[in-house]
């Protein structure tokens, strides 16, 4: 039986194949803070977003927008149902992230120290965050050329009945 050797051509694709894994990357959220589906007891100040590889930031979007209150019950704020609250984030994000004059409804305040490429982004926020759901979402583009995007949400939870504010 005669042993077959592996071809130029096969050893050129794996090579190349080997080589692209890195470049095949997209710029990922790995982690989010406050963490997605968060129920905080105070607003926050900031969002920060570490991302898997360095994103060009004068060339992403960062926004953090409300989400609509008529679509929230009290309930929504003492006890989340974030399934409900992500398709609710879900169906407002892309027109959001596509939004030009939108400043009188975000709540966000611009980045925080971050460099022109970075892997980790701190987004401001409006001081004292009234209670309510809120989604951070981010169009990205990855120091490789790619974009991604993405959302999380948080609430600021409203007190349960019998608690002090």
């Amino acid at each position: 039986m005669q042993r077959q050797r592996p071809t130029l051509r096969s050893l050129v694709a794996v090579l190349l194949l080997t080589a692209a894994g890195p470049v095949l990357a997209h710029a990922e959220v790995e982690a989010v803070d406050p963490r997605r589906d968060a129920h905080l007891d105070v607003a926050p100040q900031r969002v920060r977003l570490v991302f898997s590889e360095p994103v060009e930031t004068r060339f992403s979007l960062f926004k953090v927008y409300p989400l609509a209150s008529a679509s929230l019950g009290p309930a929504d704020l003492v006890d989340p149902d974030f399934l409900r609250l992500n398709g609710l984030a879900a169906a407002l994000v892309p027109g959001a992230l596509s939004a030009r004059d939108d400043a009188d409804v975000r709540v966000d305040r611009g980045l925080i120290d971050t460099a022109d490429r970075s892997a980790d982004v701190t987004v401001a926020l409006a001081p004292d965050l009234p209670v309510g759901a809120y989604v951070v979402m981010w169009r990205v583009l990855a120091i490789d050329g790619h974009t991604t995007q993405g959302h999380a949400v948080f609430v600021v939870r409203a007190p349960a009945q019998g608690e002090a504010e």
